[in-house]
C-alpha cells in the first residue's frame, strides 16, 4: 500500500529544514475544543495536524509522523512516550470511528491527529466520528484490549475529552518542563 491509497493530508507549520517532512496536501486542523487546558493551537510554537482513514494501517502512520515532528522541533527526547499516546489514542479513534461507520453512515469517517508544542507542553489532540466518552477501566487479566487509556493516563500530565460537531477529541498533555 502506498502513501496515495492512504489518503493522507497534513498540515505542518514548523520552518522549513533538510529533515523537513513533505506536506502532501494542506488541511485545516479542526478548531481548538473549549475546556481544553492550554493556550489555543494558534498560539503554539509549533502545530502539525494529519487526517487518515479510520483503518489500522492508521496507527504506524501516526507513529511516524509524530516521531518525525518531533524530531523536526527538537523534542526527540519525548517521542518514545508521545509515540505510545498518539498509537493509543489513534488506536481506540480507529475503533470508534469504524463503530460510527457500520451505524449507517455514507462515508468511511476519518481520524484526525493534531500535534501542538507550546514553550512548556505538548498537546496530542485525536478526533474520531463518536461522541461516545471514552471510558478507563482496569482490564481484565486475561483481556487483550482495554489497556490504552491506562497507558495513556500514566504517561501524560493531564488527559480529558470534550465533544465537537462531528464526534469527539481525546486529548493528552505532555509537560515538557519535566523531560
Amino acid at each position: 500500500m502506498t502513501v496515495k491509497e492512504l489518503a493522507v493530508t497534513t498540515r505542518n507549520d514548523c520552518p522549513s529544514s533538510p529533515t523537513a517532512l513533505p506536506e502532501i496536501a494542506l488541511a485545516r486542523p479542526p478548531a481548538w475544543p473549549p475546556g481544553l487546558p492550554g493556550p489555543a493551537a494558534d498560539a503554539c510554537s509549533h502545530r502539525s495536524y494529519l487526517e487518515l482513514e479510520a483503518l489500522a494501517i492508521a496507527v504506524p502512520q501516526a507513529r511516524r509522523h509524530i516521531r518525525g515532528t518531533l524530531a523536526q522541533w527538537g523534542l526527540s527526547q519525548i517521542a518514545p512516550d508521545a509515540e505510545l499516546i498518539t498509537s493509543e489514542l489513534v488506536t481506540n479513534a480507529v475503533s470508534a470511528s469504524a463503530a460510527s461507520a457500520s451505524a449507517g453512515l455514507l462515508f468511511r469517517p476519518g481520524v484526525g491527529l493534531l500535534v501542538a508544542a507550546h514553550s512548556d507542553r505538548l498537546i496530542v489532540m485525536v478526533q474520531d466520528a463518536s461522541q461516545e466518552p471514552p471510558v478507563l477501566r482496569p482490564p481484565a487479566d486475561d483481556a487483550m484490549t482495554g489497556r490504552g487509556l491506562g497507558i495513556v493516563a500514566a504517561l501524560s500530565t493531564r488527559w480529558g475529552w470534550v465533544t465537537d460537531a462531528g464526534g469527539k477529541i481525546v486529548w493528552a498533555m505532555v509537560d515538557l518542563g519535566q523531560v
